[in-house]
């Protein structure tokens, strides 16, 4: 069996790529085994809140690159926030806030053909939820102009079945989806898996999940790009270019690496 230490993640239909280089030999984009070090009455306080930490890295890691993927793979129309009117949901309910948000979304699977992206976001001072987001409809619904634009002039709209509290839609640009794909990944937290179940929603209208990867081996020092830390001294060096960027990169590989 041949083995990598990088991942090249390519999305049809966008001139961009993802290249993931760790510092360990992989199979996956990352090793899916329960980080355990010792029998768990041998474990300290400490150790305890170390492993926690280094677990909750990894969750969170995992779920930015999945909103990323879906984000890429799926076309969408709008870019969307979605907030809570108190009279109508606490939005400090979380747990009652999210069932609401489901039922929501399946009845608009079901009658308008919509295809979704939500991602929770707390609000830093009032702890009130919200969400951020992408749609896509099979057909034409019904939007209201707010009479605002956002910064770069677009029309700001309501969606009018949203029921809920306050809502934003705004219509994708051609070839913004990058931008927003990595703009709504911010908002995955430590908090957000214990709070809500999960750090994100998506479903509907043939949504697409999984893409195609490529493993090779890179040499993970000489690769010139951001480093972070993941879990367990495992680190990993991204880089996001063009696809015409990586034909011309000089990557020291050997693709026959076996252990």
């Amino acid at each position: 069996m041949h083995y990598a230490n990088a991942v090249i993640t390519e999305y049809e239909n966008y001139d961009y790529v993802n290249i993931a280089v760790f510092n360990r030999i992989i199979i996956d984009d990352l090793p899916k085994g329960k980080i355990i070090p010792k029998d768990k009455s041998e474990i300290t306080e400490n150790e305890q809140a170390a492993l926690a930490s280094e677990v909750a890295r990894v969750s969170q890691y995992r779920a930015r690159h999945k909103i990323f993927d879906i984000a890429m793979l799926n076309d969408w129309q709008y870019f969307v926030t979605f907030t809570f009117n108190d009279k109508i949901q606490d939005a400090h309910d979380y747990k009652g806030t999210i069932e609401k948000v489901k039922k929501w979304c399946q009845n608009a699977v079901q009658r308008k053909g919509m295809r979704y992206l939500l991602v929770p976001e707390l609000h830093p001072t009032s702890g009130r939820i919200h969400l951020h987001g992408l749609l896509a409809f099979q057909s034409n619904i019904p939007l209201e102009f707010s009479g605002h634009y956002d910064k770069a002039l677009r029309p700001i709209y309501n969606c009018p079945f949203w029921k809920y509290g306050f809502s934003t839609v705004v219509r994708l640009d051609f070839n913004t989806q990058d931008r927003i794909a990595k703009y709504i990944t911010k908002y995955i937290t430590k908090d957000l898996d214990k709070i809500t179940g999960n750090y994100y929603y998506a479903g509907g209208h043939n949504l697409k999940r999984f893409v195609d990867k490529s493993y090779i081996n890179i040499d993970f020092d000489d690769f010139d790009a951001p480093e972070f830390v993941i879990a367990g001294g495992m680190k990993v060096k991204y880089l996001y270019v063009t696809k015409e960027k990586l034909l011309n990169m000089q990557f020291i590989v050997d693709n026959n690496i076996e252990f």
